[in-house]
């Protein structure tokens, strides 16, 4: 099964897909600051969603970092939180909620902004 990790560059909102949770992380270390939103399934391998959710937030704080998962108890995981998952989508993703998603996280790191 073909796993895709999709990260969100600037400044022209293009999708950045990659294969792999390691080759993403790998873009994301070598410029952290080109990405404004990252979207990541939960049911990758190696790591998993939630395990790179806390990859990229240990090296950037303020990233906001989408989960998709089809998994009830995901969505419901004081986990979410406390690793900083701004937002947790079920799958299947329907694109219009993917953009109100986008548009809430980017609003909440804009507001906690200095």
């Amino acid at each position: 099964m073909l796993h895709q990790v999709s990260v969100v560059p600037r400044p022209r909102w293009v999708n950045a897909p990659f294969l792999s949770g390691r080759e993403a992380l790998e873009a994301f270390r070598e410029h952290p600051e080109h990405f404004d939103v990252v979207i990541t399934d939960h049911a990758m391998p190696k790591p998993t969603g939630l395990e790179f959710a806390k990859k990229l937030l240990d090296i950037r704080p303020d990233l906001p970092v989408i989960l998709c998962s089809g998994s009830a108890q995901i969505h419901e995981s004081p986990r979410l939180r406390e690793i900083g998952v701004r937002e947790c989508i079920k799958k299947p993703v329907v694109s219009h909620d993917l953009a109100k998603a986008i548009r809430r996280a980017l609003e909440q790191r804009r507001a906690e902004e200095p």
